[in-house]
This record gives structure tokens, sequence and C-alpha cells, in this order.
């Protein structure tokens, strides 16, 4: 029998694979960029209460933890890339209704899908079969890179979206405001187009060293790392309800509301945003490989914190979106290395199930963080940013003493 080309090349399909990940990120990270601007917008077009945004914004994280713990559970039984392709197929549909419902109930609703999220820097469904796929195509310690370039790459595609959607609503849009919601329809080709990357992606794996024609459907389990992931998802929780408090869609509602920030002000905020993203994926990446994983995550992301306390005191948009960018610049260099690290400190046979149910344990905690914003904006609009703050500076310093000196078992 013939040997696949493949089994020929192996780390040339290796590559290859990661670069159709890459892609399949870039789609989706775009098209949330795009949307987190929209719904921003949306929002405050209708005139939504603090209470309605929370709960939009919870359907969407809500939504989100249904499909994860569906996806860790049952994921390898599925098979990997089928679950993957699911999640596009649903990704693509999903996008009709989001351009034709105008309602804060009916977007909730379509939140409950599972495929939504009010950031770029998601971490749902999607993100924990990436990070098991990326992880077994990129070896060694070229890892911690791979980590951050995908990244970097989701920060810029994200950026674009933003931008591309301000620009879209101030220039496109501006006399018709009450049709903004057909820029979802982007959702629609998106999602098709990464259908066929992960079918090119299915085809590179069944031609591997390391195809089973026949895989035997196993429920995930967790057992020589248990008590690790465990651990690490019991402060992934509380990090996640804090982050939760802060979504993009409410910064961007924020900013609206405090500064009279219009689209197109916001999509550049965010655009910026997301430009200096890419570079501090990329820091992070050679800071890791430096000072260490476990460094790099908590002592970059500590002080962003602190500079996310003093955003309300911001006298000016410029001033707001300057402070935005450089916390969000030191606050997501934690998310490759974040990701390297898990990948690092369980066995190869765990990856997927502690990518999956990590991500459930974050997801558990961020439906929370929508509602306690919402009720903490009624009294005062910026006291959720200072409250995240707090709760993020408490989580970084446990993570630290948790984890320090935990040793690597897998590269």
């Amino acid at each position: 029998m013939q040997a696949g080309p493949c089994k020929e090349r192996p780390k040339e399909c290796a590559i290859t694979g990661a670069r159709y990940l890459y892609l399949t990120r870039a789609l989706r990270t775009f098209c949330y960029g795009l949307g987190i601007v929209v719904l921003g917008f949306e929002f405050k077009a209708e005139h939504l209460s603090s209470v309605e945004v929370g709960i939009v914004l919870t359907s969407f994280q809500g939504g989100s933890l249904i499909a994860l713990l569906l996806v860790g559970r049952y994921g390898n039984a599925w098979g990997m890339l089928k679950s993957y392709r699911l999640l596009w197929i649903v990704f693509a549909l999903v996008g009709i209704p989001m351009a034709i419902l105008h309602t804060w109930w009916s977007i909730a609703l379509l939140g409950l899908s599972g495929v939504l999220s009010p950031e770029t820097t998601e971490s749902g469904p999607f993100t924990s079969l990436e990070q098991p796929l990326l992880a077994e195509a990129i070896k060694g310690s070229s890892k911690v890179r791979g980590f951050g370039t995908i990244n970097a790459v989701a920060a810029a595609s994200g950026a674009l979206g933003a931008f591309f959607a301000g620009m879209a609503l101030s220039r496109v849009f501006h006399d018709s405001p009450n049709r903004v919601n057909l820029l979802f329809l982007i959702y629609v080709p998106a999602g098709i187009i990464a259908i066929g990357l992960v079918n090119k992606l299915s085809a590179i794996q069944r031609s591997g060293d390391d195809a089973d024609p026949n895989p035997e459907p196993t429920v995930q389990r967790l057992n020589q790392s248990k008590k690790i992931v465990k651990r690490l998802s019991a402060l992934y929780s509380v990090d996640s309800m804090s982050g939760g408090m802060i979504a993009q869609v409410f910064l961007s509602y924020w900013l609206a509301r405090r500064y009279g920030a219009d689209p197109a002000e916001i999509g550049l905020i965010f655009f910026l945003v997301g430009v200096f993203q890419v570079a501090s994926y990329v820091a992070a990446a050679r800071a890791a490989e430096r000072f260490g994983l476990l460094n790099t995550i908590v002592f970059t992301h500590l002080p962003s914190n602190f500079i996310l306390m003093a955003l309300p005191l911001s006298p000016s948009l410029a001033w707001a979106g300057v402070i935005l960018i450089v916390r969000s610049s030191l606050s997501q260099m934690d998310v490759p290395t974040r990701q390297a690290y898990l990948m690092m400190i369980v066995t190869k046979q765990e990856r997927t199930a502690a990518a999956s149910y990590t991500s459930s344990a974050r997801y558990l905690g961020r439906p929370f963080g929508p509602i306690i914003t919402g009720i903490l904006a009624e009294s005062l609009l910026s006291l959720p940013l200072v409250a995240a703050g707090a709760i993020k500076v408490t989580y970084d310093l446990a993570l630290w003493k948790v984890f320090k000196g935990t040793p690597m078992v897998s590269e």
C-alpha cells in the first residue's frame, strides 16, 4: 500500500495543518470583531437598559458553555474535526437570523447557539478543539510560538473586523442605522470557507502517521492530570467571571455612554487595541522562552489589572483609548502562554480533555460576569471596571502561589 503524502513529509503536513487552523481562527475573529461594534451600536440605538445588555451577553456566554461541555464530554466520540466542522456549520447558519432580527430577546436566543461571542479573545468550543490540534501539529519549543502566532492572527483579524464595521456604520449605514444587522450576513461566507479549510485539515489527518481508519469512540476523561486541571479550572472560573464583567461589547457600550463615542471612533479604538495585541502575542512567546511560562503569565497580567481599575479616571475619549490599548497589550500576553502552559503540564493523551474542561470552567464563571455588570452599572456605569480589576489581581496572586514549581510533563 502506497504511503500517504503526510507519512512521507510529516513536518510539512504539520505546518500546513497549523496554517489551516490560523486561517479558520482569522475568519472567526474577524466576524467577532465586526459583531462587537455592530452590537454595541445597536444596544445604544435601541436604548437598552444595562440589565437587558447583561442578559444578552449572558446568553452568549451560556450558549458557549453548553456547546463547550458537549464538546468536552463527547468530542472524542464524535471526532474532533467532525465537532469542529459542526460548529462552523452552525456559525454559518446563525448569521442569517442575526441579520434579520432586531429585538434584544431574539439576539439573546441566538446567543444560546454557542457559536457567538461578545469578544474576539473567546475561549469557547472552537478554541477547546483548536488547542490540542495545534499542540499536536507543532512540536517542542516551537509550541509557544505557535500559540503566539494563532492568537496574533486572531487579534489582527478581530481588529480588522472592528475597523471594517466602524467604517461601514459611519459611511454605508449612516442614513439607515436600522439596517446595520445586515453586516452579520458576512458570517455565512466566512463559515462556508472555514468548512472547506476543515475538510482540508481532515484530509491531512487521515493521511498522517497516526491516522486510525477506525478510531474507537471514547468519552474524554482525566486521570493523571486531574488534580492540576481541577486547580486550574477553579482559578480560571474566577478570572473568567471578572473577564465577563468587562466584555468588549460592554466596553463599546461604555465608551458610547461615557464619552459619546460614535461607531467609527469605537471601531478605531478596537482596531488599535488589536494591532498592539498582535505585537504583545509575539512578545509573549519571546518572554516565555526567556523568563518561563508562568512568570510571563502572572507578571504581565497583574499590572494590566491595576491599569483597568484606573480606566474610569480617563478625562477624555482619547485618554480612555490609550489606557485600553496599554491595558489590552499587557493583559493578552497571558493568552498564548496560558494555552501553551496547559498543554505542557498535562499528558499528551489528556490535552483535549484538559483544554475542554478548563475552557468549560471559564464559561461556568463567565455568564455571571455580565449579570454582575448589569447590576453594578445601574448604580455607577464605571463600577464594573474597578470591581473586575480587583478580582483579577486576586486571581493572578493565587495562580502564582498554587502553580509555582509545577513541572512540565510533555512537549
